[in-house]
């Protein structure tokens, strides 16, 4: 699913958020289902080599641990040029190691960044993240919504029979329009399947 114009993506994909009945809720997502696979498909990016993807994981682990370091922190702020060598080098590596979603994921805004394609800027991207962690969203789940990638059609009809039981269910419900956590988080994982695009079409 493509996130555009700094929306609150968490709380798209949570219609309780707007106090929707399970009736609403559903054609809201019948209607995204439906803007989605009348867009144009996305054009990807050539797959990084292994090589690349091991490198940048290795990159984005250490610049975390760099990012929690007050030392780092004021020693690029006051301009060390090499601590700035560090930080480039590792956006780099993680840039080369993956795509936008990567970068997100690690909330990384290289200086020189140009944002591509039809998706999100990688600004919003980046501010998507933490209410989708927050919500209990995976990062795997959530680089599946920012790189736009595809569910198969055995995958989306059997969340659509899911949801209908769902919805069937008062207590379920009940607990949804609550803001149960664990409900919510089921609720929003059901969302971000329902809202991709299916693979072939």
């Amino acid at each position: 699913m493509a996130l555009n114009d700094g929306q609150d993506i968490a709380g798209i994909l949570n219609p309780a958020e707007f106090g929707m009945s399970p009736e609403a809720a559903t054609a809201a997502l019948a209607r995204m289902t439906a803007e989605f696979a009348q867009s144009a498909p996305t054009v990807a990016d050539p797959a990084p080599k292994p090589e690349d993807r091991a490198k940048g994981a290795e990159a984005r682990a250490k610049l975390e641990a760099l990012k929690a370091d007050p030392e780092f922190g004021k020693r690029f702020l006051a301009g060390d040029a090499a601590t700035r060598q560090a930080f480039d080098d590792l956006t780099a590596a993680i840039a080369a190691g993956g795509n936008e979603a990567d970068l997100a994921l690690a909330g990384l805004l290289p200086s020189n960044h140009v944002d591509g394609g039809d998706g999100a800027p990688l600004r919003d991207m980046i501010a998507a993240v933490p209410e989708l962690r927050e919500a209990g969203v995976p990062d795997d789940v959530i680089k599946q919504v920012l790189d736009d990638r595809p569910v198969s059609r055995a995958e989306r009809a059997m969340t659509e029979q899911l949801l209908r039981e769902r919805m069937g269910n008062a207590e379920w419900r009940q607990k949804l329009m609550s803001g149960d956590y664990a409900i919510k988080r089921e609720n929003l994982l059901m969302s971000v399947i329902l809202a991709s695009r299916i693979e072939g079409e």
